[in-house]
C-alpha cells in the first residue's frame, strides 16, 4: 500500500469522468491534510493553552513541596530496602526450594 493510493482501482469507472477523478483526488488530499493538522493541533494547542493558566510560586511553597518530595523517596527507599530484607529472610527460612533469582 502507499499513500494516496486507492484510486487506481477506481481508474476504469473514472475514466470519462475527469471531473469526478479530480473530486476524488482532492478529497484524499484534503483528508489527509486533516489528519496532519488535527495531529499537531492536538499535541500544540494544550501547550499553548496551559501557559495561561500557570500562576508563580513563592519559595516558601516550593521548600514545602521539595520537602514533601524527599519525604516520599525516602517513604519508597525505605519500603523497598524492608521489602528485600524480608524476601531475603524468607529465602533464608524455606532454604531457596524454588530455585530462585540467580543464575547459578
Amino acid at each position: 500500500h502507499r499513500v494516496g493510493g486507492g484510486g487506481e482501482d477506481l481508474d476504469g469507472m473514472f475514466s470519462k469522468l475527469s471531473i469526478t477523478r479530480a473530486v476524488f483526488r482532492v478529497g484524499v488530499v484534503g483528508v489527509s491534510m486533516l489528519a496532519a493538522l488535527s495531529g499537531f493541533g492536538a499535541v500544540a494547542v494544550p501547550y499553548e493553552v496551559l501557559s495561561f493558566f500557570s500562576k508563580p510560586i513563592g519559595d516558601r511553597e516550593k521548600n514545602a513541596l521539595t520537602k514533601r518530595l524527599l519525604q516520599a523517596t525516602e517513604t519508597a527507599v525505605g519500603r523497598r530496602k524492608r521489602e528485600a530484607l524480608i524476601r531475603s529472610e524468607i529465602r533464608d527460612l524455606c532454604g531457596d526450594v524454588g530455585g530462585g533469582d540467580a543464575a547459578g
